[in-house]
């Protein structure tokens, strides 16, 4: 039997913040993914993770560490909301009236607080984040049908410098000048 939506196409999942979902475009161990509307009309993807499951647990710490990068080859995060079976979000700011005690380990609960009280832990993680034109499985496959071993990295990204390999710090090089000798240069970008 196949597994039903948690969400249904129009829906808002996190009421006022103008996200409504458009249509569903895949599930994984964790949650659903949609297509969804910003409020101003522009498209993106919603992530929404149940967060019963050390999947969903894992998800929500790995967001912590990564909220705040920004790179070329990754979707940009536009916002999240935890959520409680009863429709509440609650705010994960370690400041203010509502706070969200995360895990140590992913195998705890989540659990929420408000000083002075107890309240209802978060069942759902909902993200929102830029939508590609295409799944990393159909960029693999375009790349094999070419006769490509794999996706090819972009041109103007600098190779990993080989030291910082073997130190287990994958870095970067700053600029061009750091590059390892024979790197490949980019081309320039058409202006």
């Amino acid at each position: 039997m196949a597994a039903r939506h948690t969400y249904r196409e129009g829906e808002e999942p996190v009421p006022g913040a103008g996200y409504r979902l458009v249509c569903f475009l895949g599930r994984g161990g964790a949650g659903e993914v949609w297509k969804a509307t910003t409020p101003g009309g522009a498209e993106a993807a919603l992530k929404i993770i149940r967060l019963d499951a050390a999947e969903g647990r894992k998800e929500f710490r790995a967001l912590q560490l990564v909220k705040r990068i920004r790179h070329p080859n990754l979707m940009p995060l536009m916002a999240y909301w935890l959520k409680t079976a009863d429709g509440a979000i609650l705010d994960d700011a370690p400041s203010g009236p509502t706070q969200l005690l995360g895990p140590q380990t992913a195998e705890e609960p989540l659990r929420g607080t408000m000083i002075g009280a107890a309240i209802a832990p978060p069942a759902e993680l909902i993200i929102a984040m830029g939508l590609g034109d295409k799944s990393l499985y159909d960029r693999l496959q375009e790349c094999l049908a070419q006769g490509l071993p794999g996706i090819p990295p972009r041109q103007e990204d600098p190779p990993p410098a080989p030291e910082a390999l073997r130190q287990g710090r994958p870095a970067a090089p700053q600029t061009p000048a750091d590059w390892p000798s024979g790197a490949p240069t980019p081309s320039p970008t058409p202006a």
